[in-house]
């Protein structure tokens, strides 16, 4: 299984207007892995969303988590993923995550794949940013993270699955393609 905390790909990615290079060491660029489920937080919009959209074209069974999904969002999905299943739930209150996530097990299997993708950011200055924003970017950005792991390692354990091979050189490559396509979206 895979756990991968805010995803990120080789290669140039267009960021406001320049263009950012990101390299992994040669060795993780080796081989190609696929995943039969995937897991994704933050999948009702923005990153999330779209990386839920490429795993389900490549035919991938998914969890999806987040506070809430659009019903254009639930139809374009499902029609993508027929089968994924929608959590709303929100990654800062850990005992509902975890039932969730366990929730999803169930009807989907355990996840070869889990993308935290769920985040929010404020943009105003320190001074201007007053501490409730600054808990909330805190609280969703790192607590959420935390949640969202904690759930999926039970969850493994649970299948025992959680000392299966950890492939790190297919891994990378295979979200290095996952990355490349999301750049092109940009």
């Amino acid at each position: 299984a895979t756990l991968v905390a805010m995803t990120r790909f080789a290669g140039q990615v267009p960021s406001r207007g320049r263009t950012i290079e990101l390299h992994f060491p040669a060795a993780a660029r080796v081989g190609a892995m696929s995943w039969s489920t995937a897991y994704v937080t933050g999948a009702g919009s923005g990153i999330g969303l779209r990386l839920a959209e490429i795993l389900a074209a490549r035919g991938v069974s998914l969890a999806l988590f987040d506070l809430r999904f659009s019903a254009q969002v639930r139809e374009r999905l499902a029609r993508l993923s027929p089968g994924c299943v929608f959590h709303e739930v929100d990654v800062r209150d850990a005992d509902a995550l975890a039932r969730a996530v366990g929730a999803a097990t169930v009807a989907v299997g355990p996840p070869e794949l889990a993308i935290n993708s769920a985040g929010v950011q404020r943009n105003r200055t320190f001074l201007e940013q007053s501490a409730a924003d600054f808990d909330l970017v805190v609280d969703v950005n790192l607590r959420g993270t935390r949640n969202f792991a904690a759930a999926v390692a039970i969850a493994l354990e649970n299948a025992q699955l959680f000392a299966s091979e950890l492939r790190y050189a297919d891994t990378m490559e295979t979200l290095a393609e996952i990355g490349r396509e999301f750049a092109a979206t940009l």
